[in-house]
């Protein structure tokens, strides 16, 4: 018999369904009105404003605002367009109300940051660091996520949560696979802000209850690179890639989410062993 949900659950809940929404938008550029989301989580604007103060500390028009701008920071870093070029693009009705929010939240104004990230990319040494060419089908999976620093705990509270569901649930996991999803940049985005999903691939359909969420990963152009190792190791294998990824590279970076492929377990297995796919969204080049 399924446990009757708790007020935390139902709190949780709106505020997921809420974020989802918001997230979902965005994708498309749909327009976001607290009523809007609201009307979506299945409660009242005062609700859920005092559900964002309350969990998120921040106000719904101030969440929606920082997605919005580190959008348009995501893109303008992956494309090197104009900022007047992208603004739409990343939920903004015209430049000024892009560059007013924008520089709200971040040092300088979009021009000056393109400009930084042109310096960047033409100061970056070749790297030696070479990935492999992917083109990769959308994926369907389950999945557990957590918001923190990618190189703190979050990642592994929320494997936690999701080990947890699969252990209740006696989930057959023949033939499973293990995907980690990051979504943000931590350059752009604040660690305690960063986005991350435990996923898993699935033989068979399972019930979506607590904290579980279905995903479609989106494919694309990737290039993937493979390392062995811990994973406290990852940062620095990241930082490589980065610091690598000057003029030379066939491609510029995309806005997608990075993937990383999970081929064997700590639990299984010594750290110094763990086998991990990053696949790194990619585009066609960008002539400067």
């Amino acid at each position: 018999m399924a446990r009757s949900k708790t007020p935390h659950d139902i709190r949780m809940d709106i505020l997921q369904k809420s974020i989802d929404y918001i997230e979902s938008q965005l994708k498309v550029g749909g327009n976001l009105s607290v009523k809007q989301i609201a009307d979506n989580a299945c409660t009242v604007e005062r609700n859920l404003l005092r559900r964002f103060r309350s969990d998120k500390h921040e106000s719904v028009s101030g969440f929606v605002t920082r997605l919005k701008v580190e959008k348009a920071q995501r893109l303008i870093a992956y494309t090197l367009k104009d900022p007047e070029l992208i603004y739409e693009d990343a939920g903004f009705r015209d430049y000024e109300s892009f560059e007013r929010a924008y520089c709200s939240l971040k040092e300088g104004n979009p021009h000056e940051y393109l400009a930084e990230i042109k310096i960047v990319r033409k100061n970056c040494r070749e790297s030696s660091h070479n990935g492999e060419d992917i083109i990769l089908e959308d994926i369907k999976m389950v999945a557990v996520r957590d918001s923190g620093d990618y190189n703190g705990s979050k990642p592994e509270v929320a494997w936690g949560k999701l080990n947890l569901i699969i252990r209740n649930n006696n989930w057959n996991l023949e033939n499973a696979a293990y995907y980690g999803v990051l979504y943000d940049d931590t350059v752009i985005t604040k660690k305690d802000y960063c986005r991350y999903d435990a996923c898993i691939l699935l033989n068979t359909k399972v019930n979506i209850g607590k904290n579980l969420r279905e995903i479609n990963l989106p494919g694309g152009r990737y290039q993937r690179f493979r390392h062995n190792g811990p994973y406290s190791e990852l940062e620095a294998v990241y930082s490589n890639i980065y610091d690598g990824w000057d003029e030379h590279t066939l491609f510029d970076l995309g806005e997608r989410p990075i993937i990383e492929k999970y081929l064997n377990a700590p639990q299984d297995i010594a750290s110094t062993e763990l086998l991990t796919e990053i696949y790194i969204p990619v585009h066609d080049k960008t002539i400067l």
